[in-house]
């Protein structure tokens, strides 16, 4: 995806939580796991993290599925080379959890840093 400044991402399904860490902990792992897979180009662990019913809203309003998302990553046309996260925080309401959090990334068909402010919205 070339050129958003701002995104959205919702509808990350977390299947099972452990009781071994706190649920704000596991999410904050998850995310990493999310973004390390995504600089390594590991789509089976994305496959794995996204949800089905996944999608991503860009700042122009497209929403872009799952199998959307994951055929524009292995066209490789913009690969994220690095990724690094700051200010995030989980909040849990029940069953789902809200994850904002600022995302700062190089892609190689970019030659910008692009900065987001992001917010995933898992559920159980």
């Amino acid at each position: 995806m070339k050129g958003p400044t701002i995104t959205v991402v919702l509808a990350l399904f977390i299947p099972c939580l452990a009781t071994a860490q706190s649920v704000e902990q596991q999410l904050k792992k998850l995310e990493l796991q999310w973004f390390d897979a995504e600089v390594k180009r590991d789509f089976a662990a994305l496959d794995r993290i996204m949800a089905d019913d996944y999608t991503v809203t860009d700042p122009a309003g497209v929403v872009i599925a799952k199998a959307e998302e994951m055929a524009s990553l292995k066209l490789g046309e913009d690969v994220v080379v690095s990724m690094a996260l700051s200010d995030m925080k989980v909040r849990v309401y029940g069953d789902t959890a809200v994850v904002p959090y600022v995302g700062a990334q190089k892609e190689s068909g970019w030659q910008k840093r692009r900065l987001s402010l992001e917010t995933d919205a898992p559920r159980r």
